[in-house]
C-alpha cells in the first residue's frame, strides 16, 4: 500500500509540477503533501533515516509550494504579525527643548499595530 501511494501520489505531483498551465501546477503541491506519509511510513519501517530526514525536507519544500500557490499574500501577512514579525515604518518623532532623546513613533504597514520608543 505503502509503495502504492509514493507511486500514485509523487508522480502525479512530479506530473502537475511540469505542466505548462499555472491552473494545473498548483496542484502539485497538494499531491506531494499526499505521497509524503507514505514516504514517512516506508522509510520508518525499514530503517532508512536519510530517506526519513529527506523526506522531511520534501515535505518543508511542499509547504513552500502550498504557500505560494494558495495562501493569499493577506493571510500570510497577518500570520507574520501574529508571530510578531512587524514591517515597521516610521511616522514621525517628537522631541522636548530640554533633552537630547525623543520619541521615535512606527506603525506597521501589515497590521497598523502602533509603537513607540524612546531613544
Amino acid at each position: 500500500m505503502d509503495q502504492f501511494g509514493i507511486t500514485f501520489f509523487g508522480l502525479m505531483a512530479i506530473w502537475l509540477s511540469q505542466d505548462r498551465s499555472s491552473k494545473c501546477q498548483k496542484y502539485a503541491p497538494i499531491f506531494g503533501l499526499i505521497s509524503q506519509p507514505f514516504w514517512f511510513y516506508s522509510s520508518w519501517i525499514a530503517g532508512q533515516w536519510g530517506i526519513f530526514a529527506l523526506s522531511v525536507l520534501y515535505t518543508v519544500c511542499w509547504l513552500k509550494g502550498i504557500k505560494n500557490y494558495w495562501c493569499k499574500p493577506a493571510v500570510i501577512n497577518k500570520l507574520k504579525c501574529l508571530l510578531g514579525y512587524h514591517d515597521w515604518k516610521s511616522t514621525g518623532f517628537e522631541c522636548s527643548d530640554f533633552t537630547i532623546k525623543a520619541w521615535f513613533f512606527y506603525k506597521c504597514s501589515r497590521c497598523g499595530k502602533e509603537a513607540k520608543e524612546y531613544r
